[in-house]
């Protein structure tokens, strides 16, 4: 899905126009939990080498989807720093949209991809595939994902992961005007 980055800026666009923030604790905790996901989404992009090796150390031991599941993780933050009981419809609604956003745009990317893999890298990424989750970490392989870790800045910077690193950052300051000055 090529549009797949344009379609969750238009969607997170509209979600922060619509978006009421409604105090600085669930502000903090939704940003330390976003914050989180770009912690993993940097790890992993710094441990990509796309088409020149099958990811399996560092994030990639933990899930087959780390770079998405880092996304979630951000995408399910800034729904936290926009919650809103006063108005709950529309907190409803920004959950709904980002849980099925993720589900119909995300599926169809992973599965484009899991199919380029296995074209690419045959029975070694079939290997792989029945070893490690799709999309949620399986913690019990922190320790070896650490040890296998092959991160270098330079991989992420390659992998231009300073985009999604400053969209946070901007983000997150909309979300705090938003919230200071109460639009």
């Amino acid at each position: 899905m090529k549009y797949r980055i344009k379609i969750s800026q238009i969607i997170t666009l509209i979600l922060l126009v619509i978006a009421k923030p409604y105090c600085w604790y669930l502000f903090a905790a939704g940003i330390a939990l976003g914050a989180l996901g770009e912690g993993l989404r940097v790890w992993s992009a710094g441990n990509l080498y796309k088409d020149k090796a099958l990811a399996t150390y560092g994030p990639y031991k933990m899930t087959r989807n780390p770079l998405y599941a880092g996304s979630f993780l951000m995408a399910l933050g800034f729904s936290i720093a926009c919650i809103n009981p006063q108005y709950p419809y529309r907190t409803a609604a920004l959950i709904l949209a980002i849980l099925l956003g993720f589900k119909f745009v995300y599926r169809l990317q992973v599965e484009a991809e899991e199919i380029h893999l296995k074209n690419l890298f045959g029975q070694d990424y079939e290997n792989y595939k029945n070893s490690v989750p799709r999309y949620v970490p399986n913690m019990g392989a922190l320790n070896t994902a650490l040890e296998s870790n092959r991160f270098t800045i330079a991989q992420a910077k390659y992998n231009r992961e300073y985009q999604t690193v400053l969209g946070f950052v901007c983000v997150a300051a909309f979300v705090a005007l938003k919230l200071y000055f109460q639009w």
